[in-house]
């Protein structure tokens, strides 16, 4: 991956579990790490919710294999500037080399 298409710096955030004192399970995102990454919004959409309108967005986001990038999981999100991505699958190596990893997200719905 060409170093210039990785202009992008986004926050990857790691989900932490804790309980409340009524037995709850309650999950909050710890930044995890920063690292640079090429963001193409593949499609959006709006859709009616709850009677209000809901913009949501595809977007694929690429960084270059690392083993901090290795973790990112489908439960993690990433942020960039004010948008925050839902990660939608298990992240995908591009090639078998360990060079890039591709991650599908969505943003608009939820935090993100």
């Amino acid at each position: 991956m060409q170093a210039g298409k990785l202009r992008h710096r986004v926050i990857f955030d790691e989900p932490v579990t804790s309980q409340a004192a009524n037995g709850e399970e309650i999950v909050t995102f710890v930044e995890a790490f920063r690292l640079s990454s090429k963001i193409e919004p593949l499609n959006g959409r709006e859709r009616t919710q709850a009677g209000q309108v809901v913009a949501e967005g595809s977007t694929r986001i690429s960084i270059r294999w690392s083993e901090q990038a290795a973790r990112i999981t489908a439960k993690w999100r990433a942020r960039h500037r004010d948008t925050i991505y839902n990660i939608s699958g298990p992240p995908a190596e591009i090639d078998m080399a360990k060079r890039e990893i591709e991650i599908l997200a969505t943003s608009g719905l939820n935090e993100g």
